[in-house]
């Protein structure tokens, strides 16, 4: 079975085709894409939000837009503070702590999920470029061997698998997105790394970068990160539909600090060394299936940064 879900489809400011009529439930509705997906998706559905909600200013934003939030530490073990009739689960609650407690969180908190919320019509697992092989991903696709080398990516791919088990058993239709190098425009987000390089910019941390213009990153912006992963839903099936989420462009390294520093009046300190010394994330998706289905993103690195 390959299990489309019909959605009835509206459209909201951005011009993203949302679904409307949903009981829909957001972990990590505090983090950047969950917040954003909150945004998007609570014109015109039921929208639920969980997670400890430290920051009260946040939660009280997120209420202000018609959320309904539920502060609940997914840690634990009973899951009954979450509503038993939701229809949708997009599932961002993340650890990246490096422990034990960090498996249950990010691999066998998505079996409990899938089991305790038992109307779920559908659902969307956040999961990560870590599943795949090695330390160095380049033009990795979705049939690429999925072997992580640490904790974080081995605990990511076990939700991934406990996912594919319980849709294989109830049939029932989701998605495996696994993002990299997304970014948003809104400021002081902890989870985005491009706003992690900018104050190390403002420090005046030394970038070590390689004088190798395949040595690349691609970023992704949060208006098409949400767009895509709606989309997505439209591809949820009970072999759960697996998507590399990726920005359209490769840029190289020596690009991406660059553009930071222009674009906020900043003087970068960059060492050029060999590839092995590079003290930044990169690698790169092959974006046929995203091309093919969701649709590749539009808005450019330096456009986004503008925006922030």
């Amino acid at each position: 079975m390959t299990g489309h879900v019909s959605q009835l489809h509206d459209k909201n400011v951005l011009g993203i085709e949302i679904m409307t009529g949903k009981r829909i439930l957001i972990t990590g509705v505090t983090s950047m894409m969950g917040r954003a997906m909150a945004r998007t998706l609570v014109s015109g559905n039921t929208v639920y939000g969980v997670a400890r909600f430290s920051d009260p200013e946040l939660r009280s934003r997120l209420e202000h837009l018609g959320v309904e939030c539920i502060p609940c530490d997914l840690h634990d073990q009973d899951l009954s503070c979450l509503p038993a009739n939701v229809d949708t689960l997009l599932h961002f609650a993340v650890s990246y702590d490096n422990n034990a407690a960090t498996m249950a969180f990010n691999g066998f908190l998505v079996g409990r999920l899938l089991s305790h919320l038992t109307r779920l019509e559908q659902y969307v697992v956040s999961s990560s470029v870590a599943v795949y092989r090695g330390a160095s991903r380049y033009d990795i696709s979705e049939q690429s061997p999925t072997i992580p080398n640490g904790i974080y990516g081995t605990t990511k791919l076990a939700g991934d698998v406990l996912a594919t088990h319980i849709s294989r058993e109830r049939r029932l239709p989701g998605a495996i997105l696994r993002y990299w190098f997304p970014y948003t425009d809104e400021p002081d987000v902890s989870s985005d790394y491009f706003q992690g390089l900018l104050q190390r910019l403002r420090e005046g941390k030394t970038f070590v970068v390689p004088d190798d213009d395949t040595v690349c990153q691609q970023p992704l912006f949060i208006d098409d990160l949400v767009r895509i992963t709606v989309d997505a839903l439209d591809f949820v099936s009970d072999e759960p539909f697996v998507l590399n989420v990726a920005g359209h462009k490769r840029l190289p390294l020596m690009q991406v600090i660059s553009t930071l520093a222009e674009v906020f009046e900043l003087e970068p300190q960059i060492r050029v060394a060999p590839t092995d010394a590079c003290n930044l994330l990169h690698g790169s998706y092959d974006l046929t299936r995203l091309a093919e289905t969701c649709g590749l993103g539009t808005v450019g690195f330096r456009e986004g940064q503008v925006r922030l």
